[in-house]
């Protein structure tokens, strides 16, 4: 993820250093650039700030997931004794002992009680 805004945020400057440089560079264009890299700009801080909400809940839930604190999950009651966290796909999956075998649910539907 950052990786990508990172190179979004490089090919940016790139096109607006060679817009300035090029001599087709018109008083037009640039508020037309500035306009679209402004707004460029706002729907990607916009973004990362949905993501790092997202992530500190997914970490809420983790870690009180370890403390073997009560979470709910589409009202299945998950514990860390019949479930197991998969961190690949941020799911919990039912573990082979318990009643839950191979019930997978999303981090995402998840909630602390």
């Amino acid at each position: 993820m950052k990786l990508a805004l990172l190179v979004i945020i490089a090919t940016i400057f790139f096109v607006l250093g060679y817009l300035f440089v090029s001599k087709k560079h018109t008083k037009k264009n640039s508020k037309n650039l500035l306009l679209g890299v402004a707004s460029l700009l706002f729907l990607i801080i916009g973004y990362s700030m949905l993501q790092n909400r997202s992530e500190s809940k997914n970490i809420e839930v983790l870690l009180a997931y370890n403390q073997n604190r009560a979470i709910t999950c589409k009202d299945v009651a998950l514990t860390n004794k019949e479930f197991n966290y998969v961190s690949g796909t941020l799911s919990f999956v039912g573990k082979d002992s318990s009643s839950y075998r191979g019930l997978v649910l999303s981090i995402e539907d998840c909630k602390i009680n």
